[in-house]
């Protein structure tokens, strides 16, 4: 399937969602749950420990699955690089950018919203 990373890419990057590839989206998954649950009674080393290895997991999986220049995604902002991991994982499990768009809007309606990049841009 090609997905482009708004804000990194260019063009689309055709991308298979391989077995490799799906379980660098489970680790990275994995992760940033971990980093969800952190809260009050977790102690700094640890809130620091998790946040950090979400990050890296991040970092990688847009350098290593989309071939994305490391130093350009090192210079986005933290929420910045989750919104566009989070857009392109959600392209890797089968959501197409209309279905996306959708659920941005359902989400801004409520209240709740974090909008995706969007590849069309």
């Amino acid at each position: 399937m090609k997905i482009k990373l708004k804000g990194l890419m260019t063009k689309p990057k055709d991308v298979t969602p391989s077995v490799k590839v799906m379980r660098r989206v489970s680790r990275l998954t994995y992760a940033v749950l971990d980093a969800q649950d952190i809260d009050e009674t977790t102690d700094e080393r640890e809130q620091m420990r998790v946040a950090m290895d979400a990050v890296e997991k991040a970092v990688e999986f847009l350098v290593d699955v989309f071939g994305v220049n490391e130093e350009k995604v090192e210079e986005l902002e933290q929420e910045e690089l989750f919104h566009i991991v989070g857009y392109a994982m959600a392209r890797l499990q089968g959501a197409s950018d209309a279905e996306l768009e959708l659920l941005a809007k359902q989400e801004a309606a409520t209240g709740n919203a974090v909008p995706l990049p969007n590849s069309n841009d």
